[in-house]
């Protein structure tokens, strides 16, 4: 604990220090590493422009919020206290697109993927099952059953 200090990053003692030595979540470490390792190799996570809301603007990239019927999300969506479940959908021009799904609810959610129901959405990421590959193999197409408080990263690598 932090003996009750809300704020350890002030404290230069042991407070703040953690002992690799003892006690390793090997697993978790692995996942950390995974992440890493998918976020150094997809360059659009490290691109320095802005992401606009629509491919219009001539921008390399674009991004939008997406409801779990597959739809655009819509002003009314994100006043609704028992929407728990949202994608942000990422397409880069002629790259592909990545799709981030969380599902903040503890009961499982169903999220329909954007596009063709045979595109194929490559699992990069999934919390629940502990997967951070940037090589998966793991394919997704039409819809994802979400696990309750979890969030998964999918790749389709062109936008047809």
């Amino acid at each position: 604990t932090q003996n009750g200090n809300n704020n350890a990053y002030c404290q230069p003692g042991e407070i703040n220090w953690l002992d690799w030595s003892e006690d390793r979540d090997h697993g978790f470490e692995d996942f950390v590493h995974g992440l890493i390792e998918v976020r150094k190799s997809r360059p659009h996570f490290t691109d320095p422009h802005y992401l606009h809301d629509r491919p219009d603007t001539g921008a390399p990239r674009c991004a939008g919020w997406l409801h779990p019927d597959g739809r655009a999300m819509e002003p009314g969506d994100w006043e609704d206290p028992a929407a728990r479940c949202t994608g942000l959908l990422i397409q880069f021009a002629g790259q592909g697109s990545m799709l981030l799904l969380v599902n903040a609810d503890h009961e499982p959610r169903g999220f329909c993927l954007p596009g063709d129901a045979e595109r194929a959405w490559r699992r990069l990421v999934d919390t629940d099952s502990a997967l951070a590959d940037p090589g998966s193999e793991h394919e997704d197409r039409g819809s994802v059953e979400l696990p309750g408080r979890t969030l998964v990263l999918l790749e389709a690598r062109n936008d047809a």
